[in-house]
């Protein structure tokens, strides 16, 4: 008899903790319901909506393009594969793969690119605005503005977003004009700005992982002048 009470009383004893335990984690659930994200901007709305064309441009071009050839003569590295324009679109996609993987929107992925590219790649004189520049940034992790721009111009367009690489001067904070490249969206008659190289600077000078000061931003809001050629 005296066994089968304590057996009872344990039973009531588990049940109390359990019931408790419910109630704490039901309270935690309530709390997280009222935690909110911050409303897309109109510009983000848009770009989600983009209708999306993949655009394997790579594949397309001529291998016997003399100014790539040319240009590869000025890496410094020695490589475990042949460089060329398959290679490089190879290297793109696999990158993709694996940055773009978990993401669904047009913006989450275009942001998890950026970010990449911005966390990832480092300052160096290279410049090459083609294949050479997939190469250099995705796989030496080195680049300069040409290099960035032409990554994420890249990576837009494999996504399927119609992007465009632009090259100019841009303004510098302290006067006068630097060669640059960066890349642009078109929405309802209005460029958006992308500055990888930009906000990697941004992203140093304020000890951040990643910045956004020219992602997505009209020309009145990028706080730059950008002069194309």
């Amino acid at each position: 008899m005296k066994r089968f009470i304590t057996i009872l009383l344990c039973l009531i004893l588990t049940l109390s903790i359990c019931s408790c335990s419910d109630n704490k984690d039901g309270g935690n659930d309530a709390s997280s319901e009222t935690i909110s994200t911050d409303p897309l901007t109109e510009a983000e709305i848009k770009f989600n909506e983009l209708e999306l064309k993949p655009d394997n441009f790579l594949s397309l071009t001529s291998e016997n393009d003399l100014t790539d050839m040319f240009s590869t003569s000025f890496l410094e590295k020695t490589y475990d594969f042949e460089l060329n324009k398959a290679n490089a679109e190879k290297l793109l996609k696999e990158t993709l793969n694996t940055i773009t993987k978990d993401k669904n929107t047009n913006l989450d992925k275009a942001t998890a690119c950026y970010d990449w590219i911005i966390k990832n790649v480092e300052y160096h004189d290279y410049g090459f605005s083609n294949w050479v520049s997939l190469i250099v940034t995705l796989n030496d992790k080195q680049g300069n503005p040409f290099d960035f721009a032409y990554t994420y111009y890249a990576m837009l367009r494999y996504i399927g977003i119609d992007a465009k690489l632009e090259k100019g001067f841009r303004s510098l904070e302290v006067g006068g004009n630097s060669m640059h490249s960066w890349v642009t969206v078109e929405m309802d008659g209005v460029k958006y700005y992308f500055d990888p190289f930009t906000d990697n600077n941004n992203a140093d000078l304020k000890e951040t992982e990643t910045c956004y000061d020219c992602f997505l931003k009209t020309d009145e809001e990028v706080g730059y002048r950008y002069v194309e050629d």
